[in-house]
Formats: structure tokens, C-alpha cells, sequence
């Protein structure tokens, strides 16, 4: 996960993008991972959870379409970051095929 900023509470227009991966051999979980291919997506959504509790979904667009390089995007244009801490993020896609695939939780501070 990337920020283009520091995040601070009360922030608008901080951009997040969250990089889908999975392991390149399911056998070895623990291995090398690999960007999830995004290219037949139909829904993209960064999930924000908040340091006091409760969760947000964002909805995201595929950052570099196709999406062969997972990253998904969204930028706030609503200043919901309205609580500092911990923060922590994680990506989810939906696929046309009815797959769902959930990535992993990455923390992140919200600062004053």
C-alpha cells in the first residue's frame, strides 16, 4: 500500500493505493508473491479499518488498466481519515466469473 502523502486527520484528496498480490505458488504461501491480475474485474474496493473501531469501503478504480499490476486506487474527496492512529488498509476485487479475492491488512498512522 501506498500513500501519496502524509496522512493527517481531517486530510482531503489523500490519494491510497493498494497493490493486490497472492503467492506465485500456492504450495509455498509464504513465497515469492505476484500482482493479482485485475483485468476482468468488476468491482475494486479499498476496505479502511479505524483505529477506534468499525470499517469504510471505498470504492476503487483499476490504477493502470488493464490491471495486470493489482494496483488499485481511490483518492478521498470526502475527509474520512477524521480519527488519528492506526489505521490499516486491505484491497478487494470482485471478478465476472463471481470470484472474490481478499488481500491482506497493511497499518498505516493518521497524525494531527
Amino acid at each position: 500500500m501506498t500513500l501519496k502523502a502524509e496522512v493527517k486527520k481531517g486530510n482531503v484528496g489523500t490519494t491510497i493505493d493498494v497493490t493486490l498480490t497472492q503467492p506465485q505458488n500456492p504450495a509455498v504461501p509464504q513465497g515469492t508473491r505476484v500482482p493479482v491480475d485485475l483485468t476482468n474485474s468488476t468491482v475494486t474496493t479499498i476496505v479502511l479499518r479505524k483505529p477506534t473501531g468499525g470499517s469504510l469501503n471505498l470504492t476503487s478504480t483499476v490504477k493502470t488498466p488493464p490491471g495486470t499490476d493489482g494496483i488499485i486506487t481511490h483518492t478521498d474527496s470526502s475527509g474520512v481519515f477524521t480519527v488519528k492512529g492506526r489505521w490499516q488498509a486491505r484491497g478487494e476485487a470482485t471478478f465476472s466469473g463471481g470470484d472474490f479475492f481478499q488481500g491482506s491488512w497493511k497499518g498505516f498512522y493518521v497524525g494531527v
